[in-house]
């Protein structure tokens, strides 16, 4: 009997282990994710004022 609480507490404590190192490696992920689409609109907004700029330039006489 008491070989069973301790195989099961410690299934319940790699468990929530598990399961806290689970929500590390996804918040992780998700910053990555949010850093790398910060860099894409800021380069797509980069990219649009220099399109702008160049039309503005060739409208010029």
């Amino acid at each position: 009997m008491e070989q069973l609480i301790i195989i099961s507490a410690a299934g319940s404590a790699a468990a929530a282990l598990l399961g806290g190192l689970g929500w590390l490696i996804y918040r992780a992920c998700l910053g990555i994710a949010l850093v790398i689409d910060a860099r894409a609109r800021r380069e797509a907004r980069r990219s649009a004022f220099k399109l702008a700029a160049r039309r503005k330039r060739e409208r010029r006489p």
